[in-house]
């Protein structure tokens, strides 16, 4: 995993199952020094993800047609984000502030 601050490897610090299914990691970046917590689900991610999109499709419903357009505008740019930083590398927060996203 990667440092949100410098985008350096981190490594693994302590490792605790915290409640069914989450597990709970604490990270430490070998870069810059930054500690971070994880926390892991080992649900099966299809269900989760089959959750996560009927929610999405929900609360789209009660949007108006002005606020759907500025949430899908929202969601191509930090796709559009995320992709870049995979390609250079470059931390996705800092992506976001160079192009002034919120």
């Amino acid at each position: 995993m990667r440092c949100d601050r410098c985008g350096a490897e981190t490594i693994v610090l302590d490792t605790r199952i915290t409640s069914v299914n989450t597990i709970r990691r604490r990270r430490q970046c070998g870069g810059c020094g930054f500690r971070f917590t994880t926390h892991e689900s080992t649900v099966n991610q299809a269900k989760l993800l089959e959750q996560r999109r009927a929610a999405l499709r929900s609360f789209r419903t009660r949007m108006t047609p002005e606020e759907r357009k500025a949430f899908d505008k929202r969601n191509h740019l930090r796709r559009s984000a995320r992709a870049e930083a995979k390609k250079t590398g470059e931390p996705v927060q800092a992506i976001y502030e160079r192009w002034g996203v919120q």
